[in-house]
């Protein structure tokens, strides 16, 4: 951005919240507040290179911050759902034995709980707006660092970089490893080819932050100069979708199919998307009659895609192909796939 090389005036980030205050963030901005959140983790909280921390947080800035402040550091990455229940905290926490959680204020509580006998628990960090008091608890958000002097960490494109937990077929939900290479690389490519992202693009991602298809969307945006945007909204509401549809200018969005039947409900012949020209679907199957209806609702197309939490995206539809209803493309680059 400082050397006109990015020419777009998107901002990097641009977030609004349920009651629609917003925070934007440039690159640079970015920059500078994950230095510092990476700097807080490993001056103040001890959190090492190679250290593993599960993270529970809602769609807040911070969020996406300690994602990229954990790169920055070298610690390993392991979101968990908001809607956790203590059994669901305690499996993870006995699998993974983190040596940190960082958590928001609201869970504290409940981690508490479920980390009485977790002895790999080094130090418990807590995002807050007011400063918080909580015993055993670090406030991330109410200290200072030094933000000049941190260096990024030279990791290995095999060291581990985020672990998710994904339903397995029978038992527990098992872990799944992903590298700095495995998944960096293969989400940049998502970006490139399935969303076709450029600098100039704003895609709105509407995954919960538990989910892998959450991170599809910001290392597809980010890794392409484009602008992430992030509606954090109490509860899925296919009205104030809409509403936030017309209002800001988001050209691409990324959900899943369920969030497009919803919209069906509503009136949308005479409500005018500000920029949508895009659409993608992820996390289910998505039925040719749906693409259809939203089509000659809209004379917008639903681009389809196949992935799994363990490989990332296989098959997408793309701009650049010829486009089908019902079909779910063809293979990512450097995947050889057959069905």
């Amino acid at each position: 951005e400082n050397d006109g090389l990015r020419p777009s005036t998107n901002p990097a980030f641009w977030y609004v919240s349920d009651d629609g205050k917003e925070v934007k963030f440039s690159y640079q901005e970015l920059e500078y507040s994950t230095k510092k959140i990476a700097s807080i983790f490993e001056q103040q909280c001890g959190i090492k290179r190679g250290d593993c921390a599960i993270v529970m947080l809602p769609k807040i800035p911070e969020f996406w911050l300690v994602n990229i402040a954990a790169i920055r550091a070298g610690f390993v990455f392991a979101p968990v759902n908001m809607m956790m229940t203590l059994k669901d905290l305690e499996h993870r926490f006995k699998s993974l034995q983190p040596s940190s959680v960082i958590a928001h204020e609201s869970v504290t509580d409940i981690i508490d709980e479920a980390t009485k006998s977790v002895t790999s628990l080094k130090s418990k960090i807590v995002v807050s707006e007011k400063p918080n008091r909580k015993s055993e608890w670090f406030d991330l958000n109410h200290c200072k660092s030094d933000v000049a002097n941190h260096k990024c960490a030279t990791t290995r494109s095999d060291e581990t970089l985020m672990i998710y937990f994904t339903s397995g077929t029978t038992g527990y939900p098992k872990m799944v490893e992903h590298t700095h290479a495995s998944f960096s690389f293969s989400i940049r490519d998502y970006g490139k080819f399935g969303l076709d992202l450029t600098p100039d693009n704003i895609v709105w991602s509407m995954a919960d932050t538990g989910w892998s298809f959450t991170a599809y969307n910001f290392f597809g945006a980010w890794s392409m100069g484009g602008c992430l945007f992030i509606h954090q909204l109490s509860k899925f509401s296919s009205k104030k979708t809409l509403e936030t549809l017309c209002k800001y200018p988001i050209d691409t969005l990324a959900s899943a199919p369920l969030v497009y039947q919803s919209l069906l409900g509503e009136n949308l012949e005479e409500n005018k998307f500000k920029k949508l020209e895009f659409l993608v679907s992820g996390g289910d199957a998505l039925s040719k009659e749906l693409a259809e209806k939203w089509f000659a609702r809209t004379g917008l197309r639903l681009y389809n895609g196949y992935g799994q939490s363990e490989t990332t995206g296989l098959i997408m539809q793309q701009k650049s192909f010829e486009y089908r209803f019902g079909a779910m493309g063809k293979p990512m680059p450097g995947v050889n796939l057959a069905l």
